[in-house]
């Protein structure tokens, strides 16, 4: 009896782990050698475009090689795809420069094509967050907050988690200051499809910000439900056996 009970503990256990490592997830910290564009793990958009990067790698590190006014390198969808009806996260390391000015930069979510995505955005020069969705092209969401606390060069984390409902919360965060944390709700914008990096360019030039430690995961409630259903099945079970004894 005691076998048995083990072995169906140790059964709900691994079930409920397999479960919630089987979550889709990409990352790339950029660590190889320098070249005109980010791989073949990625498609680039190019101003109503496909098919010509503005993306490049030098020094170990994703930058913009142009100075077109939008640009978005998508993560294929045989190597990710967001989930439709799941909640997901999506975080890159955002370098500013000291010549950062009107360029944004940020990270593309929920891409269908150029002109049907959403996008989160951040800009050093006056520490603004956007959190935007383009539909047929048009504006169709907008929300802006804005940090003087933000307004710096160097490195700065962006965290952009998103449930189910469409929820979203964009973190920001920095070596010596208190997170910087936007909320909204984008639920009639889109599900499913494309997530990678946004670029801004405005004409700038192509100096201003770099990207580093891109990653993505999705991350179904019913992998942590499963999980803690295994936990709880197991701690019933060891405390029935107590007992027992």
């Amino acid at each position: 009896m005691k076998s048995r009970s083990a072995l169906l503990i140790g059964g709900m256990f691994v079930s409920a782990l397999n479960l919630a490592q089987a979550q889709n997830s990409f990352s790339d910290d950029f660590n190889r050698p320098d070249s005109s564009g980010l791989g073949s793990d990625y498609t680039y958009y190019d101003d109503e475009s496909t098919g010509s990067s503005i993306f490049s790698i030098s020094s170990q590190t994703a930058i913009t090689n142009d100075t077109v006014n939008v640009g978005v390198a998508a993560i294929n969808s045989g190597d990710f795809l967001l989930q439709t009806g799941v909640g997901f996260t999506v975080e890159v390391d955002i370098l500013a420069s000291a010549t950062a000015s009107s360029a944004r930069v940020g990270l593309a979510y929920n891409f269908q094509d150029i002109d049907n995505y959403s996008l989160v955005r951040y800009r050093s020069s006056d520490g603004a967050v956007q959190v935007l969705s383009y539909t047929a092209g048009s504006l169709s969401h907008y929300n802006q907050v804005v940090d003087a606390n933000y307004i710096l060069n160097g490195t700065v984390n962006m965290l952009l988690s998103v449930d189910e409902t469409g929820d979203y919360t964009v973190t920001l965060s920095a070596t010596g200051l208190d997170d910087f944390v936007v909320t909204g709700n984008n639920n009639t914008a889109f599900s499913g499809g494309l997530a990678g990096l946004y670029y801004n360019g405005v004409g700038t030039g192509a100096s201003e910000y770099g990207f580093d430690n891109l990653s993505a995961s999705n991350i179904p409630e019913s992998n942590s439900a499963a999980l803690l259903m295994g936990i709880g099945a197991a701690l019933f079970l060891g405390s029935r056996r107590s007992r027992q004894r």
